[in-house]
């Protein structure tokens, strides 16, 4: 029902939030030109791509190596640090954000793009160092031996076994740190102050604002909302399989 009304709407020429019949009234298509080249909604796809892959990246190189080493400490030590861990996240809800807004403007970071991917990254890390390394630590401990057998250290038994092994896990979490972003509204709403710097939901919301706002544009938010789910749509398709596989599943299908 919610796609059929985003469709009605996207295809309207009336900008209402409300369906009233099967075909749109006004039929147009131009409402995705009005979006993506007259309000320029292609930059907030651009900028939400760039803060989204850079925060996924550093979750998966930040979290690797963290879960690495804590999958080799005792389920007591784990359980101790993901409680600290845990109670540091749920502080950073919306009310740190007039706290973090004085602490960036103090570093001289608003305006740019390091504080928002800082946010997203806080959020993130704990559920990604979780999985991670509840995944490391059932793998079987018969492959330290043999990589010792085989003259590795520690830091060439991470790198050449473990992360091939732990590949899925760090792609997954590295995209529920995409996700999470490419749908973040606050952080950019607050610690962005030019426009063409907006992500594509600060811009969405710029459509409709609130009900005190006056002339919502309900049918370019619509069709630049049918744009957005389909290109998180298509990078979820693309990687979702590299994500189902490992080397072992690799090994296991030769």
């Amino acid at each position: 029902v919610l796609g059929f009304c985003l469709l009605w709407m996207a295809f309207s020429d009336l900008s209402i939030a409300f369906v009233d019949s099967i075909v749109p009234r006004f039929f147009t298509a131009d409402n995705f030109r009005r979006a993506f080249v007259d309000d320029g909604l292609w930059r907030a796809l651009l900028n939400t791509l760039y803060v989204s892959a850079l925060t996924a990246a550093l979750v998966g190189l930040g979290a690797f190596p963290a879960a690495a080493w804590l999958a080799d400490r005792s389920r007591a030590e784990a359980a101790a640090f993901f409680v600290v861990l845990q109670a540091l996240s749920s502080a950073g809800g919306v009310h740190s954000l007039i706290p973090l807004y004085d602490l960036w403007r103090r570093l001289g970071l608003l305006g740019g793009y390091a504080p928002v991917v800082l946010v997203y990254l806080y959020h993130s890390m704990p559920v990604a160092l979780f999985a991670l390394a509840e995944f490391m630590r059932d793998q079987p401990p018969s492959f330290r031996d043999e990589a010792r057998l085989e003259g590795l250290g520690p830091i060439g038994y991470m790198l050449r076994v473990q992360l091939p092994l732990a590949l899925p896990a760090v792609g997954a979490a590295a995209m529920v740190a995409f996700l999470s972003a490419w749908n973040g509204f606050m952080a950019p709403l607050v610690f962005l102050d030019d426009d063409a710097k907006y992500t594509i939901a600060v811009r969405l919301h710029a459509y409709v604002g609130s009900i005190a706002s006056g002339s919502p544009k309900w049918n370019r938010f619509a069709a630049a909302s049918i744009v957005n789910i389909m290109i998180v749509g298509a990078l979820f398709r693309r990687f979702k399989k590299p994500l189902a596989t490992s080397a072992l599943s690799d090994q296991a299908d030769d």
